[in-house]
């Protein structure tokens, strides 16, 4: 067998027999056939012998999504791979052996940080090898490691405590289908998340990176690889009034209620006006409100009520109209500013006849809630 280095080759070698390549880069190498001592007999061809790809490097994208305001926050990440190192990689053309390896970095600040809590993340294992000219890389997870990381991230998040104060509470992790072979299949629908700690709610900023091991030896250290960074923001909290009626339209003091976000669970009684008031409840898109207990069902352990209803969390935009404010709070969202109040006079006849004009009727239902009476 017969080595060359192609960094050091500079004319066409002539052999016989298999052809090694040492180096980063594919090379051809001249190869005749014939007789040596007849050269008019000789053909020469270029054939490509062999390749070895530059050592491979994790990139990270991140996933943006645009919140109010029109600020853009990271709220995940795409793995892909490239070939960028100038020593060997590990990976061949056959499958073999790897693993990725996830970690962060917790941090109060993200520029010269004082402290560095770490956080660890789940493995991904499965099979990595390179095709075509070396820089095309395949990673076919298994499946068996799909359904731990799965089981992981269901035990951290039942194990975390709530309220979480923080945003976002996990990162998705996309690996697309032209390097991940078969990855639709494996998650069925599924998506891989990371799962945020408690204890990242005393800090600002989190690094996500990860670290490649082919046939367990280090392709790319974490360091040497792209960084996901995370800015964690403190969650919104408002406070809210809401009053209750049963179903003859009378508000009702005293009665029980329950209130359930994805954060946290809420229990209470009305005031004297038949009004929920809830502070600093953390925002979110909508909430689950009950009221008014059966007294034909007991339960100690949880209470049944009469009444329940899915409540959308509106919070109001700088400069907003105050019309605009209690349409939307009351419910009317549809359409423009127009089309709410001429839904919400429709459905309160009586209050815009008594107050002879419908911003005024919507003021005094929004902010005093209906009157103790009949429908």
């Amino acid at each position: 067998m017969q080595s060359l280095n192609p960094r050091f080759t500079r004319e066409p070698a002539r052999v016989s027999g298999t052809v090694v390549i040492e180096g980063c880069r594919q090379v051809r190498v001249v190869k005749k056939t014939g007789l040596w001592g007849n050269v008019g007999q000789a053909v020469a061809r270029w054939t490509k012998i062999a390749w070895v790809s530059q050592a491979i490097r994790i990139k990270l994208d991140p996933i943006l999504v645009e919140q109010s305001g029109g600020e853009m926050h990271v709220v995940g990440g795409q793995l892909t791979f490239t070939t960028f190192g100038a020593e060997p990689t590990h990976a061949t053309g056959a499958p073999q052996k790897a693993e990725l390896v996830f970690e962060g970095r917790l941090m109060a600040r993200a520029r010269k940080p004082t402290e560095v809590v770490k956080v660890e993340f789940p493995k991904l294992g499965g099979e990595l090898w390179v095709e075509g000219d070396g820089s095309r890389v395949q990673f076919k997870c298994d499946p068996e490691s799909i359904d731990t990381w799965q089981k992981d991230f269901a035990q951290a998040l039942k194990q975390r405590k709530e309220p979480f104060l923080i945003l976002p509470k996990e990162l998705t992790l996309q690996l697309p289908s032209a390097t991940f072979v078969d990855i639709d299949e494996l998650l069925n629908g599924r998506q891989l998340k990371l799962v945020i700690p408690k204890h990242a709610e005393a800090h600002r900023y989190l690094e996500i990176s990860a670290t490649l091991r082919i046939a367990d030896q280090i392709e790319a250290k974490a360091e040497l690889n792209d960084v996901l960074d995370v800015e964690l923001r403190r969650v919104r909290r408002a406070d809210v009034q809401i009053f209750v009626f049963d179903a003859r339209g009378f508000r009702m003091p005293g009665t029980q209620y329950r209130v359930t976000t994805p954060d946290e669970v809420r229990v209470g009684t009305t005031d004297v006006e038949g009004a929920i008031n809830e502070s600093k409840l953390i925002e979110c898109d909508t909430f689950f409100l009950e009221w008014g207990e059966d007294p034909d069902i007991e339960s100690p352990s949880k209470p049944a009520f009469l009444f329940a209803r899915y409540v959308a969390f509106l919070p109001s935009e700088e400069g907003e109209p105050e019309v605009a404010i209690r349409l939307r709070n009351l419910g009317y969202v549809a359409g423009t500013e127009s089309d709410s109040l001429t839904a919400f006079a429709r459905e309160y006849k009586r209050d815009v006849s008594e107050e002879g004009d419908p911003k005024l009727a919507l003021m005094k239902v929004h902010d005093e809630g209906r009157k103790l009476r009949l429908s």
